[in-house]
């Protein structure tokens, strides 16, 4: 039985490049389909079902994310559940979870076009600076 990195050896550079980029796009798209579902648990206040006290708790313990991880994504679901132009920015890639997380607290009805056009593709610093 051969493993990942045996078979990864065996691509081109190209091939490799290509694939990977294809990688991160399924990445984001899984991301995506992660945040509506721990946003549609979060709104069903399932955890508590679990016997968990919160989402947060339900997410470290249930589903064995870290805290970083916990955190990022239930802001960011919140947010997307407002304002489903989050969710389609996650799943294209334009914006990071942590420059949404950032962005989150300061998005409107009537500025969220503009700020997630405005964040698009920047840095956490660049991000902090708009906000």
């Amino acid at each position: 039985m051969t493993s990942s990195f045996d078979s990864i050896h065996a691509l081109t550079d190209s091939d490799l490049l290509a694939s990977t980029k294809q990688l991160v796009l399924r990445d984001h798209a899984l991301t995506a389909d992660l945040l509506v579902h721990l946003g549609e648990i979060d709104l069903r206040r399932l955890y508590l079902e679990r016997a968990y006290p919160s989402m947060f708790a339900f997410c470290m313990g249930e589903l064995g994310m870290s805290e970083d991880a916990t955190y990022a994504r239930i802001t960011v679901a919140r947010v997307a559940r407002r304002f489903p132009a989050v969710l389609a920015s996650v799943r294209t890639g334009r914006m990071h979870l942590t420059g949404l997380r950032i962005l989150g607290p300061h998005l409107s009805e009537a500025n969220c076009g503009a700020l997630l056009e405005e964040a698009e593709g920047k840095s956490k610093q660049h991000i902090e600076e708009i906000v």
